[in-house]
């Protein structure tokens, strides 16, 4: 079994304590938040369903499927983006997975570096990533099968087309919700929980400025 697959098929039972690793990586504990959905609570499309699997950190049933799956210690390759909280994020889940009977191997790199190698399944195992909050849940890409290519899983792409071809929300949501018992059952990726950042502005900064992104498009001074 390859380092990825296995990799899902343990977290999958939640061998990870998200809240210590959530607390490495951001420091302040208002500025991350344990949630199972992959959308804000803020948002419409956040669901709470399939997410009594999240942060379940059943260790011994970790070890158990470790041990069934045949596991011989084969590093699992993590990349992560060096002197960031993407790094310090791996440090802490490298320490429980390793606990868990893992071999864990980071590999701190740029974030150019990483955005190239991860096009390649061939040259990692892991790596942390994290997305805004979307205006529909179709505009996810971890979820897709094109770019970058995580998640080819016939039925989520089954599943992802109903929501495309449909126009009333309460449908969408269900579907939405379809999707997430899917993500719960088959474990594409891992959902660590939520994180914030602190945006701090003068008054006289008018427009839907980004401070994330830093384009200063649509924004004007008024003074």
């Amino acid at each position: 079994m390859r380092g990825k697959q296995l990799f899902q098929r343990v977290e999958s039972v939640k061998a990870l304590d998200m809240d210590p690793i959530l607390r490495v990586a951001v420091g302040h504990p208002p500025f991350y938040r344990l949630d199972s959905s992959l959308s804000f609570q803020e948002e419409p499309w956040w669901t709470d369903a399939g997410g009594e699997l999240y942060n379940q950190k059943d260790l011994e049933r970790a070890r158990r499927l470790l041990k069934e799956a045949g596991y011989q210690g084969e590093p699992v390759r993590y990349m992560a983006i060096q002197d960031s909280d993407h790094h310090r994020l791996a440090l802490a889940t490298k320490q429980q997975l390793e606990g868990v009977g893992f071999t864990v191997e980071v590999q701190p790199m740029e974030w150019s570096i990483l955005w190239r190698r991860r096009t390649n399944p061939d040259l990692w195992d892991a790596h942390t990533i994290y997305w805004w909050p979307g205006e529909d849940p179709t505009l996810q890409w971890a979820f897709r099968c094109d770019e970058p290519g995580w998640n080819c899983d016939p039925d989520f792409a089954k599943l992802l087309q109903a929501i495309e071809t449909e126009l009333q929300f309460e449908r969408r949501y269900r579907l939405w919700q379809d999707i997430y018992w899917l993500f719960w059952d088959r474990v594409p990726f891992i959902q660590h929980g939520d994180m914030f950042w602190l945006t701090v502005m003068r008054k006289h900064v008018q427009g839907p400025f980004d401070m994330r992104q830093w384009y200063f498009w649509n924004v004007w001074l008024d003074k």
